[in-house]
């Protein structure tokens, strides 16, 4: 049987560390002491108009000309934020991306959409971000979407939150075990290759 590897591709540093735990927290819910890939390597594009311009040229060196990767089954998953499609005029072709990967060598691609922002995520855990900013307990959860709240609960708490940048503390502090049952549909095809 080839060997795996898992190329977790993301837009921001936030994103990255989200992810990070969460695999570590379903491989943990799952009592399980290994993931069916060999190896798991994260890649920030640090935005999504660099998913299309930058990641392709680094997946090709670090992992499709590298020879310690050579007959590996290589998997890719794409996890980005969905509001800037909204626009008429998107910073990122999917379709042609996906394409671009698989015939440069990658077998298989999975996505990962966040129907408007990550933060949405975030905040299914309303009491950790809550408890990571010192709110009152009978603090009311603002409206908007998940970015809108996280800026107006930081801002109102004298920091600020700049969208993609990682904020220390801030996704230790969350339930992700909570957010992946809510979210379980969303991540399935991952957890799928995972285990």
């Amino acid at each position: 049987m080839n060997k795996r590897l898992l190329i977790f591709i993301t837009e921001g540093e936030t994103d990255q560390e989200f992810y990070q735990a969460l695999i570590d927290a379903e491989k943990a819910k799952r009592k399980v002491t290994k993931f069916r890939f060999d190896k798991i390597r994260h890649e920030c594009a640090y935005g999504i108009g660099r998913l299309q311009k930058k990641i392709p040229n680094k997946i090709k060196r670090l992992y499709l000309d590298d020879p310690q990767y050579d007959g590996f089954f290589k998997v890719a998953v794409l996890a980005y934020d969905k509001d800037v499609f909204y626009a008429s005029n998107p910073p990122l072709d999917r379709e042609q991306l996906i394409d671009d990967l698989k015939g440069m060598g990658i077998n298989l691609v999975i996505t990962i959409e966040a129907d408007k922002t990550i933060e949405d995520f975030f905040v299914i855990d309303f009491e950790g971000i809550k408890k990571f900013l010192r709110k009152p307990k009978h603090y009311k959860r603002p409206q908007g979407t998940g970015l809108m709240i996280l800026k107006k609960m930081f801002k109102e708490s004298g920091r600020v939150y700049l969208k993609g940048k990682k904020v220390e503390g801030l996704i230790s502090s969350l339930d992700i075990k909570h957010i992946s049952e809510k979210l379980f549909d969303v991540f399935a095809a991952l957890f799928a290759e995972l285990f």
